[in-house]
């Protein structure tokens, strides 16, 4: 049984007309605009779902592929820089997590790839 809920924001409603290219991108404190999408899954006790049953969150997070910086998936572009002054604040280690991979794949892991996924290859 899946009790993972996804967080962050959903799809635009489809009855409002936005023109995306109108928007700005929103834009890390390093002034890069690419992020990954990673997310923190809490455990959620028996004792506070009040259902006897334990539960599953997941809350989405964005990492700057160029800082690795951390923040919630909903934030204000003022909030990123204020956010990205404090030392402290989170960071995904990217060479860490590459590396990983990159040395997975030349270990011979089978890494799937779309078409294969889709069935065309």
């Amino acid at each position: 049984m899946n009790n993972f809920k996804p967080g962050g924001p959903g799809p635009i409603p489809a009855q409002m007309k936005v023109d995306l290219s109108s928007i700005k991108n929103m834009q890390c404190a390093c002034k890069n605009e690419i992020f990954l999408t990673v997310a923190n899954l809490k455990f959620i006790s028996p004792f506070y779902t009040g259902t006897g049953q334990p539960a599953g969150a997941r809350v989405e997070m964005l990492a700057c592929m160029n800082c690795g910086l951390l923040f919630p998936a909903v934030m204000e572009q003022a909030e990123v820089e204020k956010f990205a002054a404090n030392p402290e604040a989170p960071r995904l280690n990217l060479e860490g997590l590459f590396a990983r991979l990159m040395g997975k794949v030349m270990a011979g892991a089978k890494i799937p790839n779309n078409a294969a996924a889709r069935g065309e290859g």
